[in-house]
């Protein structure tokens, strides 16, 4: 098994410390340049010749993949799929907003999600119990014999991890994944490549 984990690049919303859950906003200049860093990286991996590749939908993801496929050979990028299974977690009510603002907004959701984070859904979201399902069906559609390159976001990220290393859910508070990182999975060992600054 080799599962390649990429998270998009910064966009003006991370930048900013704003939740955009399934909103989008653009990649910063940043963010673009971490897509060339991604390209660069992936272009020396003699393993992923024959990947299938998989994208959450969101125009974030997109644009990001529009920006390393232009750096890499054409047999590289012969398998891509949209997969709106590996789409971010939907914040509902609370994407658009900073922390700060959800925890002064909705204080006692934010506190309900702090003591049940798997379970707890905000107004017009998902939970991760949700999300965690709608992974759980994605990865057993794909062939984890072969290479395969999982363009997505932070929670989805957190979720694919904990799912492939085995991990239990408690996990999940102390995984996270940087902009400027890709994961690369491996039976039950994880690497973590840094792509950028």
């Amino acid at each position: 098994m080799s599962v390649y984990i990429i998270r998009h690049g910064q966009t003006e919303w991370n930048a900013r410390g704003i939740l955009q859950g399934q909103k989008n906003s653009n990649l910063t200049p940043l963010g673009k340049k971490q897509a060339l860093s991604a390209a660069k990286f992936l272009k020396d991996r003699e393993d992923i010749i024959l990947a299938r590749i998989y994208l959450s939908p969101l125009k974030r993801v997109i644009d990001f993949w529009s920006l390393i496929k232009n750096e890499l050979p054409e047999k590289i990028i012969q398998s891509v799929n949209i997969e709106p299974r590996i789409q971010e977690l939907r914040f509902g009510d609370w994407e658009g907003r900073t922390k700060d603002e959800i925890e002064k907004k909705y204080p006692e959701q934010y506190d309900k999600r702090k003591k049940n984070i798997w379970a707890y859904k905000p107004k017009n979201g998902e939970s991760l119990i949700e999300l965690k399902a709608r992974i759980d069906k994605f990865l057993g559609d794909i062939d984890l014999n072969e290479t395969n390159i999982i363009v997505t976001h932070e929670m989805a990220s957190k979720v694919l991890r904990l799912k492939l290393l085995n991990l239990d859910s408690e996990s999940i508070n102390k995984l996270e994944h940087k902009n400027n990182v890709i994961y690369i999975v491996n039976e039950k060992t994880s690497t973590e490549v840094l792509i950028s600054t």
